[in-house]
């Protein structure tokens, strides 16, 4: 190993990274190498390097950094412009610890990524401009470094990236250099940049979050108040209910001589239980039930006013049949309820009673038969309805015992029991 380094030149220059794993030498050809040199030292000077993170390690091969992003794309020369590479015949990529500006592999776009190297790349002869090397001992710190927990999604790419804390300079031969900023200045312009694109994300939310409704009364803390939200478009399901709308149909004048023309329908007119004709002016009681006198035809009316009249008259007669016949309808309901004994919706004989309990424990009290009447019972809230149960056919609820399994079954046995129990204490 000796008689490799002794074909390398001597180095002139001398920076010191500082690292989480301790600090790291860096020896600089700047005769051999001027340009790559002179701007590794300048962006040093200016504090550029500093918290940059070592973005890419791959092990046994390189580690590399120089990017303030911290993505790998960034990054910007000393000289404003990528500039091309520098070529030495005695510096080569022959050992570990040699120290290279990074590029895209073309010629002419060095800027400000570098990486050292964990072993010999022959490969990367001529494709990159080297420009110092690892001194002494401190080449156990770059090897630590590279022991790091790598991503699955990114093999290059450290799951926590070390940061190369600060790049101090400690010796160089460039006298004319003067650095464009000091490291104090680019600090606070970082921190500017940062405070503002804070201030950034915070009016962009701000603009986002919706206006509250300042015009409501609030007794709480202000962030309580509701917000406003836009209003939906009503849709014709909505404006039939709307109270707005006005439910009352026109009535026509008595003075008017002439039919009044035809009126516009509503857009969203309120459903009517039946068609009814033109309404009266006022509002007439429903006659006495009487029997509906033999119809007569009719005579054509001589004028407007006389087809009003006829049809009023008709619209009387129609009204007395209809009320004739709610009012029989409604009396057979009432019989139909009073006369219907209870003993005839629900008693059952012991015979019948048995002949149950052997079909139970033939077939199972889960049989799945919906030809059978007594799959089903009626029930009112939960309790089997009785006789006298003031009920109409609406308050009946079909169960299915398919559905309900084993308590159909103990319900329709304490029903058998309870009844049996009531037989035998009757006189």
């Amino acid at each position: 190993m000796s008689t490799l380094y002794v074909t390398e030149p001597p180095t002139d220059g001398k920076v010191l990274l500082h690292t989480p794993k301790g600090e790291i030498e860096i020896e600089l050809w700047s005769r051999e190498a001027p340009k790559a040199c002179r701007n590794f030292v300048a962006l040093a000077l200016e504090g550029y390097y500093d918290q940059c993170v070592w973005h890419r390690i791959v092990p046994g091969f390189i580690i590399q950094t120089g990017d303030p992003t911290g993505t790998g794309h960034g990054g910007e020369s000393f000289y404003g412009a990528p500039f091309e590479n520098e070529r030495h015949q005695r510096l080569r990529f022959h050992r570990r610890g040699l120290v290279a500006m990074a590029n895209t592999g073309e010629h002419n776009t060095n800027e400000s990524q570098f990486f050292i190297t964990l072993d010999a790349t022959p490969e990367l002869q001529n494709k990159y401009t080297i420009f110092g090397c690892v001194g002494g001992s401190t080449i156990y710190n770059v090897l630590s470094l590279a022991d790091v927990e790598l991503s699955a999604t990114e093999p290059d790419r450290p799951v926590y990236p070390p940061k190369l804390l600060r790049a101090e300079v400690i010796h160089h031969p460039f006298t004319d250099l003067v650095p464009r900023i000091t490291p104090a200045e680019r600090q606070a312009q970082q921190e500017a940049r940062t405070l503002a694109a804070q201030r950034q994300g915070t009016m962009e939310r701000q603009r986002k979050r919706p206006k509250k409704n300042t015009t409501l009364l609030s007794f709480g803390d202000e962030e309580d108040a509701p917000l406003v939200t836009e209003k939906k478009p009503m849709s014709s399901h909505d404006l039939l209910h709307d109270k707005r709308l006005s439910k009352e149909t026109m009535r026509p004048s008595k003075s008017a001589a002439q039919p009044p023309p035809a009126a516009q329908p509503a857009l969203w007119p309120e459903p009517e239980p039946m068609p009814k004709p033109s309404p009266s002016p006022e509002p007439q009681p429903a006659p006495e039930l009487q029997a509906p006198p033999p119809p007569t035809p009719a005579a054509p009316p001589p004028s407007s006013v006389s087809s009003l009249a006829a049809l009023l008259q008709a619209y009387k007669k129609d009204r007395g049949h209809e009320h004739d016949t709610l009012s029989r309808l409604d009396a057979f309901q009432k019989r139909m309820r009073s006369e219907a004994p209870a003993p005839q919706r629900h008693a059952r004989s012991h015979e019948a009673q048995s002949e149950d309990e052997q079909d139970m424990r033939e077939y199972g009290d889960d049989d799945d038969d919906d030809a059978d009447w007594r799959s089903h019972t009626f029930q009112s809230d939960g309790r089997p309805l009785q006789g006298n149960d003031p009920l109409s056919v609406h308050d009946y609820q079909v169960v299915d015992p398919r559905a309900t399994r084993g308590s159909f079954t103990a319900a329709l046995s304490s029903h058998r029991e309870r009844q049996a129990h009531e037989k035998a204490r009757a006189p």
